[in-house]
C-alpha cells in the first residue's frame, strides 16, 4: 500500500514538473510582435469637404512618414473622422492610439483627460491653425513615437507646404508626393 502511494505521488510530481517546464519553456520562446499600424481618430470642427479630407490625408501621411523614420520600419496609420465624445471614449477604451484635433480649440470633452496632449500650429505664417495630438499615457513607446512624429509634422517645411497645398487644391493633390 505504501509503495502504491509513493508511486502515485511520484507520478503526480513528475506530471507537475513536466507541466511547469512546458509553461516555462513557452514563456521563454514566446515573442510578442506589435502591429505595424496605428489607429488615429481625427476631430475637426469644420464641415466635411474635399479640402478638409485632403488636409486629413496630408496630416496622416506626414505622421506616418515621420513615425516610419523613427521606428525604422513601415508604420501605417489608419484614420477615421469622429466627434469629440466618440474620440474620448475610443481613447479611453483603447480602440484608438491617438486623437488628432484640427480646429480652433480643443473640445471641452477632450480638455481634462488622463493623456499626453501636444499642441502646435500647422503653419503659423499663414495664420493660426491650431493642431493637438492626444496620446494615452499607458504605452511609453507609442507616446514617444507619436510625439516625434507630431513634432515633425509641425516643423517640417516640406510637410507644411504639402498640407497647405492640400487645403488650397481642395483634395486634388496626391498625398504620395509627401515622400522625398
Amino acid at each position: 500500500m505504501t509503495t502504491l502511494h509513493i508511486r502515485s505521488q511520484s507520478v503526480t510530481l513528475l506530471l507537475l514538473l513536466i507541466a511547469g517546464l512546458v509553461i516555462a519553456g513557452s514563456a521563454w520562446t514566446m515573442e510578442v510582435k506589435a502591429g505595424r499600424g496605428l489607429r488615429l481618430v481625427i476631430v475637426d470642427s469644420r464641415k466635411p469637404s474635399p479640402t478638409r479630407d485632403a488636409l486629413h490625408r496630408a496630416c496622416v501621411a506626414t505622421l506616418s512618414e515621420a513615425a516610419t523614420k523613427r521606428a525604422g520600419s513601415p508604420i501605417e496609420i489608419s484614420a477615421h473622422d469622429v466627434v469629440a465624445t466618440d474620440a474620448r471614449s475610443r481613447l479611453n477604451d483603447g480602440a484608438c492610439d491617438a486623437v488628432l484635433i484640427l480646429g480652433d480649440d480643443r473640445p471641452v470633452v477632450l480638455r481634462r483627460i488622463d493623456a499626453l496632449t501636444l499642441c502646435g500650429e500647422l503653419d503659423p505664417e499663414a495664420g493660426a491653425r491650431p493642431a493637438f495630438l492626444i496620446v494615452g499615457k499607458d504605452d511609453a513607446a507609442m507616446r514617444d513615437l507619436l510625439s516625434v512624429a507630431f513634432a515633425n509634422l509641425l516643423a517640417d517645411p516640406a510637410a507644411l507646404k504639402a498640407i497647405a497645398a492640400a487645403e488650397r487644391d481642395g483634395g486634388a493633390m496626391k498625398v504620395a508626393a509627401l515622400t522625398p
